[in-house]
């Protein structure tokens, strides 16, 4: 008897350490307001700082603003994913840049982390494309972060390589820099909580 309720303190120790970080690995998309977000909602990209472009580890550009639109496809209380329908970069040469394997699914199942993949959010191991005339270049993944409960939600990046795959004549490799603040498409901040 007495080693069963050893066995019962034990296990209500160890769910009590696990409950906490339970609750952080549990993102849910809100209004700034504290409503979740409806699954279908559309979101934008309201972008404040310029994209840093650096090619070859050398050049470095400023790019922007940026535009992006999608949908929220899951918004379950224990992950969000965006599809993103479109992404593009305005001003100078990085307006020339065509961005492939749209849709792409942006994605938070951890506090504080995301991760976007090409393909959308059904398809696996699609990578993140980006042409620029005859040079293409792939990313698997890209991670980044976001403040965690906090308005407005800016998704920042910095240091993702992306790999030249094609073309001749092409500067290898190229990185973006990014924070980029999602909105509703009616223009409301968001946070994930």
């Amino acid at each position: 008897m007495r080693l069963k309720i050893i066995t019962a303190c034990a296990v209500l120790v160890a769910l009590a350490a696990v409950a906490p970080a339970a609750a952080l690995a549990s993102p849910e998309l809100q209004t700034s307001a504290g409503t979740k977000v409806a699954v279908g909602t559309g979101i934008k990209v309201k972008n404040e700082f310029p994209v840093v472009y650096t090619t070859a580890g050398i050049i470095e550009k400023k790019c922007g603003p940026a535009s992006l639109t999608g949908t929220v496809q899951t918004n379950s209380g224990s992950l969000v994913e965006l599809k993103i329908e479109s992404f593009k970069l305005e001003g100078g040469l990085c307006a020339s840049f065509t961005f492939e394997n749209l849709p792409w699914c942006l994605s938070s199942s951890v506090a504080g982390e995301w991760v976007m993949k090409g393909g959308g959010c059904e398809k696996e191991n699609v990578p993140l494309a980006y042409s620029f005339g005859s040079c293409k270049y792939q990313l698997s993944t890209m991670i980044g972060s976001y403040p965690w409960k906090t308005s407005p939600l800016s998704m920042v990046t910095e240091g993702q390589t992306w790999t030249r795959v094609s073309g001749m004549l092409c500067a290898s490799p190229t990185v973006f820099d990014w924070s980029l603040t999602l909105i509703t498409s009616s223009g409301g901040e968001l946070k994930i909580v």
